[in-house]
This record gives C-alpha cells, sequence and structure tokens, in this order.
C-alpha cells in the first residue's frame, strides 16, 4: 500500500464516523438517560419519531433494559432473545462509550440456530497441535455463521499477515491459503478497534451509511459499536475482492492482536448478535488454548536464554569492563541473536563485531531506538524501508534497545543480520501504484489479489520473538552488574 494512503487510513477517524451500517438503527441516551443521537432510519423500527427527538427521555420500552448494561466502559449486553417493538420483531445490543454514552443497537431480528454442545479445545502441546487447532477453530467459525470463506489470518513478526488455514465453500473461487498480505493493509488504528470488540460485522460493503442525528454537532465514540460504519477504504478494499459481507473475530495473546478470524461473503450478510456471540466465545476459546500454549512457549524460551548467559557472567565476572570482555561477549551475541554484527555504544565510546555499518547510520539507528518507549525493543526487519536515504546494505534489518553502563544511560545494544533475498507470495501487488478515483475516497487500494510472487529485497530474515527476549533478558543483565566501559 502506498505511503500517501496509509497515512490516510491512519489519521481516518474510524470511532468518529458519524454513522452506522444501514442494517440497524442506533440510539444514544447520556447519563441522565436523555437521547443525544438517533440514526437517519430509526423511524423505520419506530414510526413515532417525535418520541425519539435528541433531547427527549428515552422511552420506556427499552428503559428497562438499561439495568443489564455494566457501569465500565466497554460494557456489552445482548438481548437473549428478539422482541416485539415498533414495527415488528428486533434484537438489541447495548454497549458502554468512554463518554459515559450508553449506545442502544437495533437490528431486525435473524432466525438463529443455537450450536450444539461443542468439544472444548484441549491444551495444545507442540506445534502439529496447534496447526490442528487452527484448521478446527476455522472449521467450527464456517459451520456456524454460514460465511462462504473462512481464513485464519496470523500476524507475522514484521506486521505482515498470512493466511495460515482455510475454509471454503463449494462456490468460492480461488484460494487464499499462503498468501502473505502488508501490514498496512490492517492500519494500526483498526487493530486498536478489533482489540475493544469481540467480532466486527460488515454486513454490506456496498451499502451507504446512515448518519447519526443530534441537536448539537458533538460526533460520538463509537468503539464499541455493533454497527459502526466502515471506512471507505476498507468498503472500497472489500468491493476489489469481490466481497460483500466481512465478519472477523480478533486473536489476543499479552494485549496484542495476533491473528483474526476472517469471513467473506460474496452478498449481504446480517448475522444475528447471539450468533456472533457464541461464535466469538469459540474464537475466546480458542485464544485462551493458544494463550497457554504461547505463555509455556516463551517460559521454555526465558529458561534457555537465562542457561545461555552463563559465557556471557563468566566473562564478565573475571573482566568486569566492557571492552575487556566484548571478544566473548561479541561471539555469544552473534550467535545467539544468530546475527551477523553487532556492538554497543556508551556516549562516545563503541565495540564492534561482526559487519556493522558506518557511524551515520549507527547514529541514525540510535535515535530510532530512542524514540522507542524506555524499556522496549526497537525492531527493524527492512531499515532501509523505514530511513530509505539511510542505506546500510548489506545489512538490512537491526534490533536494539537503550542500556546503561555503570553511571552511563545513554547506552545503545545492537544487533544487525544481513540482507536476506527471497520469494514471497503475495495476494496481490502490495506495490502497485494508487490510481485517483472520485467521491470521498482519493486514492483507492489494489484491485488484485491473485498471487503474485515477489523477488524480496532490502530485508533481513525476520526477527523472532525468541530475539526480543534475549534483548530484554541482557539489558537487565547489564544493568544489575557494576559494570565499567
Amino acid at each position: 500500500m502506498d505511503s500517501q494512503l496509509l497515512s490516510e487510513c491512519e489519521l481516518e477517524p474510524l470511532a468518529y464516523s458519524g454513522a452506522i451500517q444501514s442494517f440497524g438503527a442506533a440510539i444514544l441516551i447520556d447519563r441522565d438517560r436523555l437521547i443525544t443521537h438517533v440514526s437517519a432510519n430509526l423511524a423505520d423500527y419506530f414510526p413515532d419519531q417525535d418520541a425519539w427527538r435528541p433531547g427527549r427521555p428515552l422511552p420506556g420500552d427499552l428503559d428497562r433494559f438499561l439495568l443489564s448494561l455494566g457501569p465500565a466502559v466497554g460494557s456489552r449486553w445482548f438481548l437473549a432473545s428478539a422482541i416485539k417493538a415498533g414495527t415488528g420483531w428486533i434484537e438489541l445490543a447495548l454497549t458502554r462509550n468512554p463518554e459515559g454514552r450508553i449506545v442502544i443497537e437495533i437490528t431486525p431480528a435473524v432466525p438463529f440456530s443455537p450450536p450444539g454442545r461443542l468439544v472444548p479445545f484441549h491444551a495444545i502441546k507442540s506445534g502439529g497441535e496447534l496447526e490442528t487447532l487452527q484448521r478446527e477453530i476455522v472449521d467450527r467459525v464456517f459451520e456456524m455463521t454460514g460465511f462462504q470463506r473462512v481464513m485464519y489470518y496470523h500476524f507475522l513478526e514484521d506486521g505482515d499477515g498470512e493466511v495460515i488455514a482455510e475454509k471454503r465453500g463449494p462456490s468460492v473461487y480461488g484460494s487464499y491459503l499462503g498468501l502473505r498480505y502488508p501490514a498496512s493493509d490492517i492500519p494500526q488504528i483498526a487493530r486498536d478497534l478489533y482489540l475493544l470488540n469481540p467480532w466486527r460485522l460488515i454486513a454490506d460493503a456496498d451499502a451507504d451509511p446512515v448518519p447519526l442525528l443530534s441537536l448539537g454537532s458533538t460526533v460520538p465514540d463509537l468503539s464499541y459499536s455493533h454497527l459502526r460504519s466502515a471506512s471507505p477504504v476498507h468498503r472500497m478494499y472489500l468491493k476489489n475482492m469481490g466481497v460483500r459481507a466481512s465478519l472477523s473475530f480478533p486473536l489476543v495473546y499479552a494485549r496484542q492482536l495476533v491473528g483474526l478470524i476472517a469471513c467473506h461473503h460474496a452478498s449481504p450478510m446480517v448475522v444475528s448478535p447471539s450468533l456472533l456471540a457464541a461464535a466469538a466465545k469459540e474464537v475466546g476459546n480458542y485464544s485462551l488454548s493458544l494463550s497457554t500454549y504461547l505463555l509455556h512457549e516463551k517460559m521454555q524460551l526465558v529458561e534457555g536464554i537465562a542457561r545461555s548467559f552463563h559465557a556471557v557472567k563468566t566473562a564478565l565476572e573475571e573482566r568486569p569492563v566492557i571492552s575487556a570482555a566484548w571478544p566473548q561477549i561479541s561471539e555469544w551475541m552473534l550467535r545467539e541473536f544468530r546475527a551477523d554484527g553487532a556492538w554497543i555504544q556508551v556516549g562516545d565510546q563503541c565495540v564492534v563485531g561482526g559487519v556493522v555499518p558506518s557511524q551515520e547510520i549507527r547514529n541514525a539507528i540510535h535515535g530510532r531506538i530512542s524514540a522507542a518507549a524506555p524499556g522496549t525493543v526497537w525492531v527493524s526487519h527492512s531499515f532501509a524501508a523505514q530511513v530509505p536515504e539511510a542505506c546500510a546494505l548489506p545489512l538490512a534489518g537491526f534490533i536494539g534497545i537503550q542500556i546503561r553502563i555503570g553511571q552511563k544511560s545513554n547506552g545503545f545494544l545492537v544487533v544487525a543480520r544481513r540482507e536476506y533475498i527471497h520469494q514471497v507470495a503475495w495476494g496481490g501487488n502490495p506495490e502497485k501504484p494508487l490510481e485517483p478515483c472520485d467521491g470521498p475516497v482519493k486514492i483507492a487500494p489494489r484491485q488484485s489479489f491473485e498471487k503474485w510472487v515477489q523477488m524480496r529485497k532490502g530485508h533481513c530474515r525476520p526477527w523472532k520473538r525468541r530475539e526480543t527476549l534475549i534483548a530484554l533478558s541482557l539489558r537487565n543483565f547489564l544493568l544489575h552488574l557494576p559494570l565499567q566501559f
């Protein structure tokens, strides 16, 4: 995706769209239970428009449900069964937004058959079992939701996404299994919203959004809204894929989005909130098994890293001076980080090992590390992509963290990897130039998602979680030793 489009996507106020999707209606009330906003289509459900004007108290028909909603921001409640109200049978969903408003979302009742008793996901003990459960959660969501294509979309270490499991109906053309998609396809602002919601349904990407009406100009926060309208760029993205309805469930580990169960349908698809809640529960159960497995894997990595520190500890105990013990330290770093170069710099003092870039490039890298949050590991799989004017070849990727040696806190520990030229199978050409278009979207995402193989240059072999854990552990290890440079 072009950087211009990515910048526009990141700045788009997704939670403040001021509109909802057309397959339902919405009412927002404040802490005094006065109506602040109503969707322009509310009369389709409640013909007596005067009773639902902004500024009026919420009518008793719906007021009785408010006590079911928790007091915390992000609380949500779904009516267990449809009710007769206004012009027909409806379903209700209530959420509490960050402003203290209650968002009441109304959708037409949709027939829903509760799934039979599903077997719980068992504890994952190996990579092979993990792959089996990845396919199983995709199969379960496919059967429960009725969508034509369901995919397990896994986020890679560099932020790109890859489809690692897929289930398709007989009428679906082509497979996305094994294809990669650039990180920019799902901007960070959208990823943050996935963390707040158990699902995201776009019932009809071709339908125009319905505005929210109010007495003033305040645009409400719809971060937790089930009906929140879709971004124009995302709607065009789905249209280019031949998708009318989209449904996604987040996969979360350690409060981070690690993947999505993504569903596509070629025609509009309205799904009961009750069915969505049931499917989200299944995805949540899988996420719990995944989290347990990843936590166990992390503990094993940490234990292995601690054992490997013995060589560094011995070297520093014999010579508590970084520069004197550097031959042993650098040899250990190159091996444990699987790196081609390494350096430690404190002020104007620097020790290097293996292949390292010029001091000018090192200074640019230090600036990036300094800009990161204190105590966090800065990771670059392609420094040239981040800083095009700073060519560091033959090195391509770096991982670094700020350290303190003695009384000096302006230190940097960095390791480097060479460029790794390899083929990547993408879902469409991610580098295709953008084309201008009319309407609210001035530039559009790519139009083809056919398999496109790229000879990828300027990137290193991806840094894994193991390397970031080593960097954190080494920083903490050095922090507690009486060292000199």
